[in-house]
């Protein structure tokens, strides 16, 4: 399955769910994008408090594993929505920046 069919089976779901990610007015975008980057930088604590257990105890990476894994998929959830919001085709402009990162750091090579 490619990108756009990911991130329209789960602005589908969402929207079913949740209400729509594609607002009618500016006022109403804004307030979607402030939910989404609230509800990210949530997941993204979500994650970073399972790689903070791991760390103190590394003998636990094994049994985290399964729980860091649901939270990037989480977060990958709410960029997908946020791309939406922002009537953005991701993909491409995934596409747009490595282009542009493999230029900007063609001197840094591992």
């Amino acid at each position: 399955m490619d990108l756009k069919k990911i991130i329209e089976e789960q602005h589908e779901f969402s929207s079913s769910h949740f209400g729509t990610w594609v607002p009618e007015t500016k006022e109403q975008q804004i307030e979607k994008l402030k939910f989404g980057t609230i509800a990210l930088t949530g997941e993204v604590g979500e994650f970073a408090n399972v790689l903070k257990k791991v760390l103190r105890e590394p003998a636990k990476f094994d049994e985290k594993l399964a729980h860091m894994r649901e939270e990037i998929a989480d977060i990958f959830i709410y960029i997908m929505l946020l791309s939406v919001t922002l009537k953005m085709d991701l993909e491409a402009e995934c596409k747009k920046k490595l282009e542009f990162n493999k230029e900007r750091f063609k001197d840094f090579k591992a």
